[in-house]
């Protein structure tokens, strides 16, 4: 709680939360372990990640719609209502795109990693396409937390071709 308010209350920060709390460690500790440098690839990976997570945890959300209005949790969704969340996740994805074309630019990251990293972004924007149009809003939040596996594979391919 902050000042006596659950965090879940403050629009949107509980999401940001979650998505450094999941981002962070899973680009920084592994280079700290590895008593290596923070690099440019780091620092885009770490938007890659918080990005990603954010938008997972809105999808979240989403799902959560009204039993967040009923205890009177303010969210993206309850907010703004789910079309506009909707939106402005479609739009917090293609920045994570704009992020990755940015890194293939300024060469911080190769064309074939950047692909790899999509599939991810990829796989969000398809859950967020069938939001609200399909009932079954469990299986779409399960289906955004799964949308790393992708991503994971693509890499592991990566990893073994080199």
């Amino acid at each position: 709680t902050v000042q006596g308010t659950r965090i879940k209350e403050i629009p949107v920060l509980n999401a940001a939360l979650v998505a450094i709390a999941w981002a962070v460690p899973v680009v920084v500790l592994p280079v700290a372990f590895a008593d290596a440098t923070l690099t440019p690839t780091a620092g885009l990976l770490v938007l890659y990640f918080g990005f990603a997570t954010l938008v997972n945890t809105e999808i979240a959300n989403i799902r959560d719609v009204e039993s967040d209005r009923a205890s009177g949790v303010a969210t993206m969704p309850t907010i703004v209502g789910v079309e506009r969340t909707r939106t402005t996740l479609y739009t917090l994805s293609l920045g994570t795109l704009v992020v990755l074309c940015g890194g293939v630019v300024s060469g911080i990251v190769t064309v074939l990693s950047a692909a790899v990293l999509s599939i991810g972004v990829v796989c969000l924007v398809g859950i967020l396409s069938l939001v609200e149009r399909i009932s079954n809003e469990r299986l779409l939040a399960l289906g955004a937390e799964c949308t790393p596996v992708p991503v994971l594979l693509g890499l592991v391919v990566l990893a073994v071709l080199s």
